[in-house]
C-alpha cells in the first residue's frame, strides 16, 4: 500500500506495457507525456489547484501510485509546481526532464510557468497522449464551471485488446532499420529535442511525414524499406469510452522508399481497415514476470546497441494527435495561442516525431539519440519537413488558394437538390419560348417546342420502365431526335450513355454489356448489329411523342447525368459516371465565361461525336444560355467543315486543335465564327495566332483543359496574342468551385515554374468509374481537406509567373532508355516546339532487349529530318533523341479528333521516292498541293497509285480536293469539283484527279 495514504484503494492491475514503461523511466528520463498550453495570462493558481481536485475526482486515473503490480488510488490529486517568469521556457530546462516517482505521489503534475503557460506532464506508464489531453480538458471544464464528462472505464490496454479478439498476432520485429539521420558520428549518450511550428492546417500528417522520411533515406539506402510505428488511440473504436489510461497500441508499417504520401496514406488506411492496430503479442504476458531492474538493464543494452550499429526496430515513430480546439483550453481570462506535445524519447526508434494540430497550425516535436545528431541533423530534418508540409497547409498567405481556385471548393456546395441540367434548359424555355433552340437543315424547333418534346420523351421513357438512376444508351447519328432523347433522359432523372456509330461493333457491344442500360435508343441497323434485347427505334419513338402526356417529371442534382466511356488502363474501355452537380457547375461557369452579355444569342454547330464530352458543350451550353444548336449530320468531314464555315449564322464552336488546324487550312475569313473553345490537346500559339489573324483580330480563343473525370473542362485560359509568346497556349486557371494542385512524385507541392503532376479537386469531379474499383485509385484523398476527394490526372504542368498553368504532357507516358527514365510527352513537345512539323506522335518500340523511340512526323514545307535532329539536339539529351523518324502524310485521328496512335505504321517507314514524272502543269500543281498537305519534300507516290493505298485518310483527301478547287477554279465554281468524281472515287489517283480538273477548266473557259 502507499506510504502516504494507508486508505489507498486498488484501482487495477498494471498492464504489461505499463510495466515496461515503468522500467524504462530510469534510463530514459523523463519518459513522460508533456502537454504545453502556451498563454501569457494564466488562470489564478488557487483556481487551478481547485480544478485539479475536481478533475481528479471525476477521473481517478490521475491520482494513481504503484504497489507491486497494482495501480492504487491514493486520493491525492496532481500537484502544481510554479516556475517563475524569470526562467525562460526552453526544451532543455531541467523541469522538463525531471523523472517521476511511482510509489509516493501520482506520476503527474502541472507546471505553472508564469508568463508562458501551463504544462501538464505525466509518466507514459500512467497515461498516453490521448489520456493526458482528456484530463487537461477536464481540468479546464472545471475551471469554467462546466459539468465534467468523467472516466467511464478503468480498463487497461491489455484487457481492452483481449476483448477485441484480433486474430492475427503482432509481427515480431528485428533491429534492422537504418536511421533517416544517418550513422552515429558522436559518442554522446541521451537524446536531443527539437521543435517546429507550421501555421495553418495540414492533413494526412503521418503519411506526409513518412514520405519525407522515405525520400530522405532513399538517396543513401535505395533498396531499403522504411518501418514506422504509429501509435493508434483505441478510444476511436468506442465513442462512449472515456479514460485517462494508456489506451493506444502500436501499428507497424513497412513502406517502400520513394513513394508519395498518397501511397503511404492508402497503406495506413488499409492497415486500419484490417484492424492491425488491435494486434498483440504472446510475449506481452511475460513482461510483468520480468523484474523491473532486469528490464531496465535490457532496455539500456538494446538501445545502446541499436545506436552503435545504426540498426533500429523502426526507422521512426510517428505520433499524430488532433485536431484539438484551443477553446477547450481557455478559462478565466486565459486564452492559449498554441497547444504542443513536447518531444518524447522512444527506445528502439531512430527518430520520434509527435504532431498535434490545433486551430492556428501544426506543432511538431522531435527526438533522436544524441549520437546521431551530428551537424544538427535533426534540426535539418525538421526544416525539410516544414518546408514541404508548409506548402501543403491551408491558411492565409502561406498557402495562396487564390492561385488554385476561382471559388468555393466543397463538392456539395454547388447546387441545391432541386436544380438539374434539364432545369437550366427549362428556365430558358420559360424566358425565350419562341426563340429557335434547335435546327437541322430547314427544320426548326423553338424552345417551347423542344421543351414539350423533351417532357413527352421523359414520360415515354417512364412508360418503358425507366426510373431515376437508370441508364439509357443512345446509339444514333447526329440528328434532332438524339438531342430530344438526351434531354428527355435527363428530365426523367436517368443518365444517358452515348455510343458512337463509328465505333467497331464489338466495342459497342462491350459497352452495352458493361453498363447494362435499361433501354437502348437506336436505329434499325444498329439494333440488329448490337443484339441488345431492350431497344426502341429512335425515329418511331419520336413520331409517337406528340401524343404522349407531357406532365412534369422530377430530376435532381444528386443523380448521375451521363456515363462516358474512355480508354481503360486494363485495355478495355471504362465508364466515367458524371453527376448532375458537376455538370451543372460546368454549365453555369461556361455560361458566364463563354457567352457574352450583349449581342445575339450564340449558335453552336453540333458536328462531333455525342460520345465525346467536348460535344456536350456544343449541345448543352447553347440551350442553357438562350442560344441555338445547329446540327450537321454525319458525312464527309471536310464537307462538314466547309458547311460550317459557309453558314454565317454559326458564331461559336467547340473543337480540338486538330480540327482547328483544318479550319485554318481551309480559311475562316468569310465565317462569322468569333468564339473558339478549344480542348482535348495542346494548342500551339502559332495555330491560335493564325486563326486570330484570319479573323482580323476579332477571334476570341479559349483554351480549355479537363479530363473526362473532371467534367468536360475544369481549367481555362483566354488566348492573348500579345502576351502568349511561348510555343503553346497556357491552359490557364481553374474554373469555379475547382482546385488544382501541382505535386511532385512524393505528393509535395512544387514551386512556381517547376513541373508537377496535376491533381484536381472540388465540384468538377465525376462521381467515379462504373464498376471499376481498380481504376478508382486515381480518385485519392484530398491533399489538404479532410474527407474530400482529389483526382490524380497523370498530366504534368507548371505554374507561370502570371499564375496560369503551362501544360507539359503526360506524367505516366514514361519509358526507360539505356537506363534513363524519360517522358515521351517531353519529346513530343520538343518536336512540336521546333516548328518543323505540322503534327507529331511519339511511340516506344522494343529493340535488341531495349527500348528505342520512334517519332512520326508530318513535315512543314521545306523541313527535313536533318533539321529536326539538329533542333532536338539543342534541347534534349542524347538518350532522348528518336532512333527513327518516320514521315507520314497525315496523323490519323480517332472519333474524338485526337491522334490515334494505334493506327500509326510502326511496321514500316515511309520511304523516299524519286521525283515523279508529270505530264502537265495541272499534275505538277497537284503534286505540289499533296506535298503541302503531307509536309513531305518528296511525295512517295506515283501519279497512278491509289492515294488510299499509300495511307492518305479521308480528311486529307478532302483537303486535297478543296485546295485543288481553290487553285484551278473560281470561287463560284468550287462546288463543281465535287460533281462527276465517280472515276476518281473508284480509283483515287492524282492522275484521275488531274483528268477531272482538266475537263472542268476547259468547260469553264468555254463559258467565259
Amino acid at each position: 500500500m502507499s506510504d502516504t495514504n494507508p486508505n489507498a484503494k486498488q484501482y487495477r492491475k498494471i498492464s504489461p506495457i505499463e510495466w515496461a514503461y515503468i522500467a524504462a523511466t530510469k534510463h530514459f528520463p523523463p519518459f513522460a507525456i508533456q502537454l504545453r498550453i502556451q498563454a501569457k495570462t494564466l488562470p489564478p493558481l488557487l483556481e487551478l489547484e481547485r480544478a485539479l481536485v475536481i478533475a481528479a475526482d471525476a477521473n481517478s486515473g490521475a491520482r494513481l501510485t504503484v504497489a507491486n503490480h497494482w495501480w492504487l488510488d491514493n486520493g491525492i490529486p496532481p500537484q502544481v509546481s510554479v516556475v517563475p517568469s524569470t526562467e525562460s521556457f526552453s526544451l532543455s530546462h531541467p523541469y522538463l526532464h525531471k523523472p517521476f516517482s511511482f510509489d509516493k505521489t501520482a506520476p503527474i503534475e502541472v507546471l505553472y510557468w508564469e508568463g508562458s503557460g501551463l504544462i501538464f506532464r505525466c509518466s507514459h506508464a500512467l497515461m498516453d497522449a490521448g489520456g493526458l489531453l482528456f484530463f487537461a480538458q477536464e481540468t479546464f471544464r472545471a475551471l469554467r464551471g462546466e459539468s465534467l464528462l468523467g472516466t467511464t472505464s478503468a480498463i487497461s490496454d491489455y484487457e481492452y485488446l483481449a476483448g477485441l479478439e484480433h486474430q492475427n498476432p503482432r509481427a515480431s520485429l528485428r533491429a534492422d532499420k537504418n536511421s533517416p539521420l544517418g550513422a552515429p558520428t558522436q559518442g554522446k549518450t541521451g537524446f536531443v529535442w527539437e521543435y517546429r511550428y507550421i501555421p495553418g492546417q495540414v492533413v494526412s500528417v503521418s503519411a506526409r511525414l513518412a514520405a519525407v522520411l522515405g525520400r530522405r533515406m532513399s538517396d543513401a539506402h535505395p533498396d531499403c524499406i522504411t518501418r514506422v510505428m504509429l501509435p493508434v488511440d483505441l478510444r476511436q473504436t468506442n465513442s462512449t469510452l472515456r479514460s485517462t489510461a494508456n489506451l493506444s497500441n502500436a501499428l507497424f508499417l513497412e513502406l517502400p522508399l520513394g513513394a508519395g504520401w498518397t501511397a503511404y496514406y492508402r497503406d495506413i488506411l488499409e492497415a486500419l481497415g484490417r484492424h492491425d492496430e488491435r494486434a498483440t503479442s504472446g510475449l506481452d504476458v511475460l513482461l510483468p514476470w520480468i523484474p523491473r531492474y532486469a528490464l531496465q538493464v535490457l532496455f539500456r543494452w538494446l538501445h545502446e546497441r541499436q545506436v552503435r550499429n545504426n540498426q533500429y526496430l523502426f526507422s521512426a515513430t510517428l505520433s499524430t494527435v488532433g485536431p484539438v480546439s484551443l477553446s477547450a483550453f481557455s478559462a478565466l481570462g486565459s486564452i492559449p495561442s498554441s497547444v504542443t506535445l513536447l518531444p518524447f524519447d522512444t527506445p528502439g526508434s531512430a527518430v520520434t516525431l509527435i504532431t498535434i494540430q490545433h486551430d492556428n497550425g501544426l506543432e511538431i516535436s522531435a527526438s533522436c539519440p544524441a549520437a546521431t545528431n551530428g551537424e544538427g541533423r535533426l534540426g535539418n530534418l525538421l526544416d525539410l519537413i516544414c518546408a514541404e508540409l508548409g506548402q501543403t497547409q491551408d491558411k492565409g498567405s502561406t498557402f495562396n488558394l487564390s492561385q488554385l481556385s476561382t471559388g468555393a471548393v466543397d463538392e456539395s456546395e454547388v447546387t441545391d437538390d432541386d436544380l438539374s441540367v434539364y432545369g437550366l434548359f427549362a428556365q430558358q424555355a420559360k424566358t425565350h419560348p419562341q426563340r429557335v433552340a434547335l435546327s437541322e437543315g430547314g427544320k426548326r424547333l423553338s424552345y417551347i417546342e423542344l421543351e414539350h418534346l423533351a417532357k413527352a420523351c421523359a414520360r415515354r421513357l417512364q412508360q418503358k420502365g425507366v426510373k431515376p438512376g437508370d441508364k439509357v444508351a443512345i446509339l444514333a447519328n447526329r440528328c434532332m431526335e438524339s438531342v430530344i432523347a438526351l434531354l428527355g433522359i435527363l428530365h426523367v432523372g436517368a443518365s444517358f450513355v452515348p455510343l458512337d456509330p463509328d465505333w467497331p461493333i464489338e466495342r459497342i457491344r462491350f459497352v452495352l454489356a458493361d453498363c447494362l442500360p435499361g433501354l437502348l435508343l437506336t436505329d434499325k441497323v444498329h439494333a440488329v448489329l448490337t443484339d441488345f434485347p431492350n431497344y426502341l427505334m429512335l425515329s418511331a419513338f419520336m413520331e409517337a411523342l406528340p401524343g404522349v402526356d407531357s406532365s412534369r417529371v422530377e430530376s435532381s442534382s444528386k443523380t448521375p447525368a451521363y456515363v462516358l466511356y474512355t480508354s481503360g488502363s486494363t485495355g478495355k474501355p471504362k465508364g466515367v459516371v458524371v453527376g448532375q452537380a458537376s455538370f451543372i457547375n460546368y454549365l453555369l461557369w461556361a455560361k458566364d465565361a463563354y457567352v457574352p452579355d450583349t449581342g445575339p444569342p450564340l449558335v453552336f454547330p453540333f458536328f462531333t461525336s455525342l460520345a465525346f464530352d467536348l460535344t456536350l458543350t456544343s449541345i448543352l451550353l447553347p440551350i442553357v444560355s438562350g442560344g441555338e444548336i445547329r446540327i450537321f449530320p454525319q458525312g464527309d468531314p471536310l464537307r462538314t467543315i466547309r458547311a460550317i464555315l459557309s453558314d454565317t449564322n454559326i458564331s461559336a464552336i467547340k473543337l480540338t486543335p486538330s480540327h482547328l488546324r483544318l479550319f485554318a487550312q481551309i480559311g475562316i475569313g468569310k465565317s462569322n465564327i468569333r468564339r473558339f473553345i478549344v480542348g482535348g490537346e495542346a494548342l500551339s500559339t502559332k495555330l491560335a495566332g493564325e486563326i486570330n489573324l484570319q479573323a482580323k483580330g476579332l477571334a476570341v480563343i479559349f483554351n480549355e483543359y479537363g479530363p473526362t473525370e473532371a467534367t468536360i473542362g475544369c481549367v481555362m485560359h483566354r488566348f492573348e496574342p500579345e502576351s502568349d509568346v511561348d510555343a503553346f497556349v497556357p491552359i490557364g486557371i481553374p474554373i469555379a468551385n475547382t482546385e488544382i494542385f501541382l505535386l511532385d512524385h512524393n505528393a509535395v507541392p512544387v514551386a512556381d515554374g517547376e513541373a508537377g503532376e496535376i491533381f484536381l479537386a472540388g465540384a468538377c469531379l465525376a462521381m467515379g468509374y462504373l464498376d471499376r474499383p481498380t481504376e478508382d485509385v486515381r480518385f485519392v484523398p484530398h491533399p489538404f481537406r479532410v474527407g474530400k476527394r482529389a483526382y490524380r490526372t497523370g498530366d504534368r504542368a507548371r505554374r507561370l509567373q502570371s499564375g496560369n498553368l503551362d501544360f507539359l504532357g503526360r506524367s505516366d507516358d514514361q519509358v526507360k532508355v539505356l537506363g534513363h527514365r524519360i517522358e515521351l510527352g517531353e519529346i513530343n513537345l520538343a518536336i512540336e516546339a521546333s516548328g518543323l512539323c505540322r503534327a507529331c506522335a511519339i511511340l516506344p518500340e522494343e529493340f535488341a532487349n531495349d527500348v528505342r523511340i520512334v517519332a512520326f512526323v508530318t513535315w512543314n514545307p521545306g523541313a527535313c529530318e536533318a533539321d529536326l535532329r539538329d533542333a532536338l539536339a539543342k534541347t534534349l539529351p542524347a538518350y532522348m533523341l528518336p532512333s527513327r523518324i518516320i514521315e507520314i502524310e497525315e496523323m490519323p485521328l480517332n472519333v474524338n479528333g485526337k491522334v490515334d496512335k494505334s493506327a500509326l505504321p510502326m511496321d514500316r517507314a515511309v520511304s523516299r521516292a524519286d521525283v515523279q514524272i508529270v505530264r502537265d502543269s495541272i499534275e505538277s500543281a497537284l503534286l505540289g498541293i499533296l506535298m503541302e498537305i503531307t509536309g513531305n519534300s518528296i511525295v512517295p507516290v506515283s501519279m497512278d497509285e491509289s492515294l488510299i493505298d499509300v495511307g492518305i485518310d479521308s480528311m486529307q483527301m478532302m483537303m486535297l480536293l478543296t485546295l485543288s478547287a481553290q487553285k484551278f477554279l473560281p470561287e463560284m465554281a468550287h462546288d463543281l469539283l465535287f460533281l462527276g468524281l465517280e472515276e476518281f472515287i473508284r480509283k483515287p489517283t492524282l492522275q484521275n484527279l488531274a483528268k477531272h480538273l482538266r475537263k472542268l477548266v476547259v468547260d469553264h473557259e468555254k463559258r467565259m
